[in-house]
């Protein structure tokens, strides 16, 4: 066999004592191997994100339910507001929430509101309807509100601070409503046995965190089942939707451009969608 010197350095990097020398050494290496990738990591994302800005410049939503919301990326914490901007955004619920515009409730609750992208989009989807948003985030608040504003909604929009178990009690169980909920786990400690009588009358739309509750679509099945049609909707990689997406913005455009567009969760998660038994 051929003695290469990778085999040399191998065979010296294995003594304890030529290691503990060499150690400093190969951390200085490695500290300046990430460093460049840091650097050409960050290089990639600014020239990505400029062509980005430039597809989107006029931050108005482009397709999708809330197609023509404006929508500004500084007014937003968000890390999906290239994908909200293109109107992909948890396109896995696209076909819940056209179907909601048909419906026309009377109230829509939004839990976990941030920065106002349901809120303000129901708002404008159905003028008819009274919005009531809420988070715990006081500065994702102000964003919303500001959101609210840009797009001229602001006086059919509630928004408040955290939502309790106990609120649901005081909802008007005789009006029709949707529930839009994204409230980071707290949804199983809002929505207990006790409290879903007084829903009856309303539909909802929950992102189950299973990442912190395994169980929560057996848990949610088992206290809306007498209530409820239950329709659980898994959510599509980021992969598949650079590949598979296809909106006019994003055509003809390379995977990693399309990817940096369409991306927005690193993790499975799953939606669970309750529509009353009693709402047509």
């Amino acid at each position: 066999m051929k003695i290469t010197s990778k085999h040399i350095l191998q065979k010296l990097l294995v003594n304890d004592i030529v290691y503990k020398i060499f150690k400093p050494l190969l951390f200085v290496a490695e500290r300046l191997k990430a460093s460049r990738e840091n650097y050409i990591s960050a290089a990639t994302y600014a020239a990505l994100k400029a062509k980005a800005e430039k597809i989107f410049a006029d931050k108005i939503v482009c397709n999708g339910p809330f197609k023509g919301l404006k929508f500004e990326r500084e007014a937003t914490f968000s890390g999906s507001t290239f994908a909200m901007l293109l109107g992909s955004f948890e396109s896995e619920i696209h076909p819940f929430i056209y179907a909601a515009k048909q419906k026309q409730y009377d109230v829509v609750y939004n839990i976990g509101c941030a920065d106002g992208y349901y809120a303000v989009g129901f708002a404008q989807l159905m003028p008819a309807s009274k919005i009531v948003a809420y988070d715990t985030d006081k500065v994702a608040l102000a964003k919303a509100q500001a959101l609210a504003k840009q797009n001229a909604v602001q006086h059919q929009i509630n928004f408040l601070g955290t939502f309790y178990s106990a609120d649901i009690d005081k909802i008007d169980v005789e009006k029709k409503s949707l529930f839009m909920v994204d409230c980071e786990g707290a949804e199983r400690n809002i929505f207990t046995k006790e409290n879903v009588t007084n829903l009856v009358n309303a539909d909802l739309i929950i992102e189950m965190h299973i990442n912190i509750f395994p169980d929560m679509e057996d848990y949610f099945t088992e206290i809306f089942g007498a209530t409820h049609h239950i329709n659980i909707v898994d959510s599509i990689d980021d992969h598949l939707k650079a590949k598979t997406y296809s909106f006019p913005q994003i055509d003809g455009l390379d995977y990693t451009l399309r990817r940096f567009i369409t991306e927005e969760r690193a993790v499975f998660m799953q939606w669970i969608m309750l529509s009353s038994k009693n709402i047509a």
